[in-house]
């Protein structure tokens, strides 16, 4: 048989008719220049070590051996099927760990002896999600004949499986031995012997486990997770590329180190001269960070901390150190760091993206032709474009570059880059190796669930040790995810500059009070030529004091304008009704505000006044930096109560939980805090709920991780790790709320629903994924009844019902008698 008559992909027809089809050989070939390609890119203890090398090499090579077989060439071809022998990935894993063990690689001697199981694992998956080593190796007992009774369905299906391919295959061994040559001479593959030898292959690989899963708990275990994600990434990642005929940006760009100092030097907003009030602040923050990330041990230092009060530049001081950062690692380690810049809400990347484009944009001749070879935004909202080498990619490819971080400076959430650390699903997994040797910048860290810090700062610091990356925290209420002494803080004597601090008092009520009260206590402080914001914990709660502030409007105690603020409505007017409230405060217009934690983070609001249901004290705090926070008044007031429902309950255990609320309430007494001491109060909170907080089940998936256990329905895994819980009952809804949204879910019947191509399908909804979202709300299930569901727990309101289930200004609507909602 000809090498080529050997194929892997059948690309879309051409107007011809006719499918160009891709040989095996070119595909193994593409895999292997991709994946050498990351190596490269990797720091120098990857790049340079042959044992890694080949260990990729060899998992590359091997992922698709099961194509070799006429099942998989007749399938591709014609179409035909045998049952599932046209299958790919179970012999083509046992063929990688076949290689791996008689290439022997060596890495560390820690997990040498564990290379062909996470080969194995790796070729395994390389088309789905990570699995669970107790599942994934079958055990020797169950090899022969008679064991096999008791194998499950889906092992006994790949053993049959396997026995047909490898007869089948043996009619091409010389074949199939040549396209491996030609590939790969530094190895002999050896066809003939793995023919004949892999039942013993498998033997072997069940010894592995038994041994690795009975190994004492040490850090070679969570090591080769780290490893395994690291080799699947680069695998996967190479092998998307290959098949998609993608053309990757054939050169990384160079970011001078001096960029933001260009930027600050040019900018006619900035005054780097100034030593006098906020401006001096910001210099000298700027300068304290830049002289401490040049004298930074490499070496020695791999996690620092930038904390400085909100509005003090943190986001250029921040981006200034990477960059610096960056350069000193490129000329003292040999390798280009990637700068990963994550912050919890999508609701600020914007703002921070922003900021870095601004800088980008004066500094760099070429960033308009190649913007995204230099920054990318990722997160589930953004758009899929990307700019690069002059061009607009199209965009199937232009997802892939953005979903495989192809970029010097990614800006994202917290969600895409912690369940990429901790992960296990096939897409995420993708940029994991992009991640090794990054700079990556957290900005507002204390947002990560309490629960979930020991899980976090464990996977950190091993990213550190083993991948060489370098962590910033940049926030300015330091959590206690780090031990103090094992960060180094970029910002010394950053306390000096929370005294400066002036622009806001809490006035804190800890005993119960009702929203009724609540109510009453604003009627009281209420000044007509004053605005206000209110916030609650709960939708429930804003719709009724929203309605309570109509009355008293409505009764001429209040003069307005009033306005609403909460998840209850479409992303898109939330978007518009900030600008119409931002353009109201600037007109002196005193308007009064009623919002749920939307307004905690990323809404750059200034108020004179803030009432607020209790909560954490960062999210008190971040709502009290929409207050005064032009210094218009010496100081004003933020008002902090804790509002009960019925039954004594607090409201803000509805979203925060116990432990944070008696956590807050334990910090707070019924008192007045100057803003001198925000930072004292944050730091209390954070010991009280570190100390109250179960830490099991950190301490659960990291044992998962250690075990390989990525997915399990039967015990805790990795895949149980989640930022974003699913709220029980909640049901998403697409609500018509304009023509605009008529006009895109038209589309989406027509190139989503309508399409019957999967591949197509997804591509077309990646089109119009941000526009679309952008009309979609979370609602109990209940409250869509009578709603045309079009998927499971997804629902769309069309034009002509909106009035009944959906208020213009409150946004989708509620009955008194509900139970409580969050958010």
């Amino acid at each position: 048989m000809d090498e080529a008559e050997f194929y892997s992909h059948i690309h879309e027809a051409d107007t011809t008719g006719i499918g160009r089809r891709k040989t095996l050989q070119q595909h193994l070939q593409e895999v292997l220049e991709f994946a050498n390609r990351s190596v490269e890119q990797l720091p120098s203890y990857f790049s340079q070590s042959n044992g890694f090398r080949n260990l990729v090499t060899l998992s590359c090579l091997c992922h698709d051996f099961g194509k070799f077989t006429s099942y998989f060439q007749e399938y591709l071809l014609e179409g035909k099927k045998q049952g599932s022998r046209h299958h790919h990935g179970f012999i083509s894993a046992v063929f990688a760990a076949f290689q791996v063990s008689t290439a022997s690689p060596q890495i560390s001697p820690e997990i040498d002896p564990y290379l062909p199981m996470i080969s194995y694992l790796c070729v395994l998956h390389h088309h789905g999600h990570l699995g669970n080593l107790q599942n994934d190796v079958i055990r020797k007992s169950k090899l022969g004949p008679a064991g096999r009774n008791e194998l499950d369905p889906g092992h006994l299906t790949s053993l049959r499986n396997a026995e047909a391919q490898i007869a089948d295959v043996q009619g091409a061994v010389d074949e199939i031995g040549r396209v491996y040559e030609n590939l790969f001479k530094d190895h002999d593959f050896q066809v003939h012997n793995f023919a004949r030898g892999w039942i013993d292959a498998l033997a072997t690989m069940d010894r592995m486990r038994y041994f690795f899963e009975n190994r004492v708990e040490d850090e070679s275990k969570i090591q080769a997770f780290i490893y395994l994600l690291l080799v699947y990434s680069i695998l996967i990642d190479a092998d998307k590329k290959s098949a998609a005929d993608l053309l990757v940006p054939t050169l990384r760009r160079h970011l001078p180190s001096r960029l933001v100092d260009h930027y600050r030097e040019e900018c006619p907003k900035i005054d780097i001269s100034s030593k006098q009030g906020i401006n001096g602040i910001r210099n000298e923050i700027y300068s304290k960070v830049i002289s401490a990330i040049e004298t930074v041990d490499l070496d020695v230092c791999h996690i620092m901390t930038l904390t400085s009060p909100t509005g003090t530049g943190k986001t250029l001081s921040a981006l200034s150190a990477a960059l610096k950062l960056r350069d000193r690692i490129e000329k003292e380690k040999g390798f280009t760091p990637r700068i990963i810049y994550s912050l919890p809400f999508t609701s600020i990347i914007d703002q921070n993206f922003d900021v870095v484009e601004d800088v980008l944009e004066l500094s760099t001749q070429d960033y308009r032709d190649n913007q995204h070879e230099y920054l990318l935004k990722h997160h589930y909202l953004s758009n899929v474009e990307f700019k690069g080498e002059g061009q607009e990619r199209e965009p199937d490819d232009a997802i892939l570059l953005i979903e495989s971080w192809e970029s010097e400076i990614v800006v994202t959430t917290f969600v895409q880059l912690l369940e990429t650390i901790i992960g296990f699903r096939n897409r995420t997994l993708k940029k994991y190796h992009k991640i090794a040797g990054s700079i990556i910048v957290l900005d507002e860290v204390q947002n990560i669930p309490v629960e979930y810090w020991p899980l976090v700062s464990d996977s950190l610091r091993l990213l550190c040790k083993i991948l060489d990356c370098y962590i910033i925290l940049l926030t300015a209420t330091k959590p206690l995810i780090f031990e103090e002494d094992e960060c180094l803080e970029l910002v010394q004597g950053n306390e000096e500059y929370f005294s400066h601090f002036h622009r806001t008092r809490l006035n804190t009520n800890m005993e119960g009070i009702s929203l009724e009260d609540m109510a009453e206590k604003f009627a009281d402080l209420y000044e007509e030529d004053l605005s206000f914001m209110l916030v609650a914990n709960t939708i429930k709660s804003s719709l009724y004091l929203h309605k309570r502030m109509s009355e008293f409007i409505d009764n001429g105690l209040v003069l307005g304008p009033l306005y609403y603020l909460s998840s209850n409505i479409v992303p898109r007017d939330r978007r518009i009704r900030v600008g119409e409230i931002s353009r109201a405060l600037e007109n002196g217009s005193s308007p009064i505000l009623v919002s749920t934690q939307v307004v905690e983070a990323g809404v750059d609001l200034d108020f004179d006044r803030v009432i607020r249901d209790l909560g954490p004290i960062d999210s008190v705090v971040q709502v009290a930096g929409r207050c005064n926070r032009s210094g218009k008044h010496p100081t004003a007031d933020v008002y902090v109560y804790n509002i009960t429902d019925d039954r004594g309950r607090s409201l803000s255990t509805y979203v925060y939980g116990q432990i944070s609320t008696n956590a807050a309430r334990s910090a707070l007494a019924t008192n007045v805090y100057e803003e001198q001491i925000y930072h004292a109060l944050v730091s209390e909170f954070f010991k009280n709920a570190k100390q109250m907080e179960s830490q099991q089940k950190s301490r659960d998936i990291w044992k998962a991780a250690a075990d390989l256990c990525f997915h399990s329905d039967d015990a805790m895994s990795v895949s149980d790790f989640s930022l974003i819980e699913s709220l029980p009952n909640m049901v998403d809804v697409f609500v018509q709320v304009d023509e605009d949204a008529i006009a895109i879910w038209e589309e989406y019947q027509k190139t989503v629903l309508g399409e019957k191509d999967i591949r197509k399908k997804q591509l077309n909804f990646m089109r119009i994924k941000a526009d679309f979202r952008s009309y979609i709300i979370s609602v109990p299930e209940q409250l869509a009844t009578g709603l045309v569901q079009t998927a499971r727990r997804f629902y769309v309101l069309p034009y002509e019902g909106l009035e009944q289930y959906y208020d213009c200004v409150t946004g989708f609507k509620r009955v008194p008698e509900e139970t409580t909602w969050i958010l």
